[in-house]
């Protein structure tokens, strides 16, 4: 995926799945017997330790940036994030709750997904490509 073609989707269906795309990579493992494993400089075809580890490190790279320009937002705009995308709240709810307007809510959200779409924007663009892969990959249950 490209810089240009970081969608409001894609960047809502990471924030939504974020945490959970962290618990996922954890669990991810080789299909090896071995007891160590080191990150290679390149991923060998056939090399089970190698792509397991190249998978989490892009997964995690990933979500290390979005949790970044998450914690680099003032503290209104994370506590919106929480609500809409750990708590999946509507922007009606969020108001509610809140106490903001409608209005607000949606000015935040947009907000936040700018930042979002910064902070990944700055990344390598082969990152963001191998990460979508991966994440492919996890749902399709490799």
């Amino acid at each position: 995926m490209s810089r240009e073609e970081i969608s409001i989707k894609a960047i809502d269906c990471i924030l939504y799945n974020r945490r959970l795309w962290r618990e996922s990579v954890e669990l991810l493992e080789a299909q090896t017997s071995a007891s160590v494993v080191a990150i290679p400089l390149l991923r060998a075809p056939g090399d089970p330790v190698g792509s397991v580890a190249v998978a989490r490190a892009t997964i995690t790279q990933v979500l290390d940036v979005v949790d970044k320009a998450i914690r680099s937002l003032p503290r209104e705009h994370r506590r919106i994030a929480k609500l809409k995308w750990e708590r999946s709240m509507t922007h009606n709810e969020i108001a509610d709750a809140i106490n903001y307007s409608l209005s607000t809510v949606e000015r935040r959200v947009a907000i936040i997904r700018k930042s979002v779409r910064a902070h990944l924007a700055a990344m390598d663009e082969e990152i963001l490509t191998e990460f979508w892969g991966e994440i492919e990959g996890i749902l399709r249950g490799y």
